[in-house]
């Protein structure tokens, strides 16, 4: 991601069970998130620095589950 430049991850699981996303800035802060009772979820950010931002996808349901991921 570059600094400045809008930022997006999109998620699309398989419908199994609901998922919740978050992305963190290098420095393990959370930058945004979406925890809503869905298993598809489009996030936007203005990232603020030229490095590793991490995203994580949570399981919130009791099965296994598939699930795209996808970034600008």
């Amino acid at each position: 991601f570059q600094p400045g430049q809008p930022a997006a991850v999109t998620v699309a699981g398989d419908g199994d069970a609901p998922l919740a996303v978050a992305v963190f800035d290098p420095s393990g802060q959370r930058v945004t998130a979406d925890a809503r009772n869905t298993d598809r979820f489009g996030l936007r950010w203005m990232p603020a620095a030229s490095a590793p931002y991490t995203i994580k996808v949570y399981n919130r349901g009791g099965v296994p589950v598939r699930f795209s991921l996808k970034t600008n």
